[in-house]
């Protein structure tokens, strides 16, 4: 005969096995979660870059290479939204292209700038008939001279993006130093766009307009601009875009493993994924690795001491 004694400790022990299983099952199914969940990291990225697929492409290989689990997410806009975003914590890392803003919000103590990774040219595109004598000038604040001309004339239109992104900035920075307003001007229209927006516009248009060439190779390519050529290209240190990575000062992106991660995609960017730019995008002539080019340094300092003076 069994005892009802024996019977309830044998049903105590049941249950305390029972619980201790529970109990660890639901620890290692926590455990598993936690290790399977992804950082995100909301990145800011130009049009310029992000269009081209350059912004994501090195943060993939980022990821894939340094074994993190992260998971990237974008805001696309002009630099000078980015750097608005980055100086109230909105975001914590990005790539920008404005010499001269960019040193303001480091001046300002907003950002972290790190350094120039990549460069390409502006280039000024227009109608293969050239009304404004673009292709003969022999520097490129003489072909902005030529197109104002041209307009007054009214034999040319200018499109600009209008935006304060790092084109329309260096675009200021061109029209100042050859002494031009050519805000409400009739023949000076501003999109507020992308430079592929910017650039069908002109197209369109038979127009002017000053973008970097890996955006206008590439919808060239694709036959999107066909009424466009390169009319001026390859001028002094004026027409080398600089592309920089930033990293925001806000308490936000402070601490703990953000920042770890954070510095991480600044070291990789500045080194090994100067490789992936060399690699896919050099050989395409669209952007080039910064690596090697010291005189890049210079030439952003140059940039960034120029005036950008809104209204043209």
């Amino acid at each position: 005969m069994v005892e009802l004694s024996s019977i309830n400790v044998g049903l105590k022990g049941l249950t305390l096995l029972t619980i201790t299983l529970v109990l660890a099952i639901l620890t290692l199914t926590y455990y598993a979660h936690q290790g399977s969940q992804q950082e995100v990291v909301v990145v800011g990225a130009p049009t310029i870059l992000y269009n081209a697929g350059l912004a994501q492409r090195l943060l993939e290989d980022f990821k894939f290479n340094l074994g993190y689990k992260v998971e990237f997410r974008y805001v696309v806009r002009g630099t000078g939204d980015l750097l608005r975003l980055l100086a109230d914590g909105s975001l914590c890392i990005a790539f920008t292209l404005s010499p001269p803003l960019e040193r303001r919000y480091a001046e300002e103590g907003k950002i972290n700038w790190h350094g120039v990774f990549a460069y390409n040219y502006f280039i000024i595109v227009g109608p293969r008939e050239d009304p404004a004598g673009v292709s003969k000038a022999s520097n490129v604040t003489e072909a902005f001279k030529r197109i104002f001309d041209g307009g007054e004339r009214g034999v040319a239109v200018f499109v600009s993006r209008g935006d304060l992104s790092g084109t329309h900035v260096r675009e200021l920075q061109i029209w100042s130093l050859a002494g031009l307003k050519p805000e409400g001007r009739r023949w000076y229209l501003r999109t507020s766009q992308g430079a592929p927006e910017t650039l069908i516009t002109a197209s369109n248009l038979k127009a002017y307009t000053f973008v970097d060439e890996g955006t206008f190779k590439e919808l060239k390519s694709r036959g999107k601009v066909g009424d466009l050529e390169v009319l001026f290209t390859q001028d002094t240190y004026l027409l080398v875009n600089v592309y920089s990575i930033v990293t925001s000062r806000h308490d936000r992106c402070k601490g703990g493993h953000l920042e770890e991660l954070l510095r991480s995609i600044v070291e990789y960017v500045l080194g090994e994924g100067q490789d992936v730019l060399e690699r896919e995008y050099a050989v395409k002539g669209v952007f080039y690795p910064a690596r090697g080019r010291s005189e890049l340094l210079e030439i952003w300092r140059q940039l960034s001491a120029l005036e950008v003076r809104q209204g043209g």
